[in-house]
């Protein structure tokens, strides 16, 4: 078993703690030909081409069994010193989170009116985030590889998306908390089409339909 860093938004932070996500989806850093396809065998991924058959192998970076200690965005104490030997528990009061309070653009606007004392500091990028810092772990129950485009409605309510309703008689749809009914969607995989845009669509926009790796979780602490 080995323990691995993973970064999640705030979204995704939120439906983990709420028991809505249980599984990610991680663009493979190679990608095939267009013809090509891909196979999964013995914790690597085998890439075949077109070109003569050319076949690469690419390790899986998760593994059934491995722990996962999630990075998020995150604010420490400015004049917080972490003295040697204390406890993670010890260090994480000094620690608050984003997801905890998305509307605050501002770390200031998050402490404001609260009774604490955290001078001067800022929310941090969840790149940056020390393992002492992390409040969740996750453990991989299943790994495999699939096309973006492949994903399933109840996968896609295992990524987070969930079903909308404003009134006992009357379905928005599919979407994420504060999505406008505009915003929703009839089938839940047209709702996470939506929301991958939103996170990836800079680099691997839906259409695209890249292959991805597909790890599902249970959430261990928190």
């Amino acid at each position: 078993m080995k323990e691995r860093p993973i970064i999640f938004t705030g979204e995704s932070v939120r439906a983990i703690l709420e028991g809505r996500k249980t599984q990610t989806r991680r663009v493979m850093t190679l990608q095939p030909d267009s013809d090509g396809h891909v196979e999964v065998a013995n914790d690597c991924a085998y890439l075949f081409g077109e070109r003569g058959g050319q076949c690469t192998r690419i390790p899986c970076l998760y593994r059934i069994g491995d722990r996962l200690w999630v990075k998020e965005a995150f604010a420490v104490n400015a004049v917080y010193h972490v003295p040697y030997g204390i406890g993670r528990d010890q260090k994480q009061d000094q620690v608050q989170w984003r997801a905890d309070k998305p509307q605050a653009k501002r770390y200031e606007e998050w402490v404001a009116g609260r009774d604490m004392w955290m001078p001067n500091a800022t929310w941090r990028t969840p790149l940056f985030m020390p393992r002492w810092a992390s409040r969740i772990t996750l453990e991989v129950t299943e790994v495999r590889v699939e096309q973006l485009q492949n994903i399933s409605n109840s996968d896609a309510v295992a990524e987070g998306v969930q079903r909308i309703d404003r009134s006992p008689y009357r379905l928005d749809g599919y979407g994420l908390p504060g999505w406008s009914k505009e915003d929703c969607c009839f089938y839940p995989r047209d709702a996470y089409a939506k929301l991958w845009n939103h996170i990836n669509g800079n680099t691997y926009p839906w259409d695209s339909n890249p292959w991805c790796w597909c790890v599902s979780f249970v959430l261990v602490k928190s």
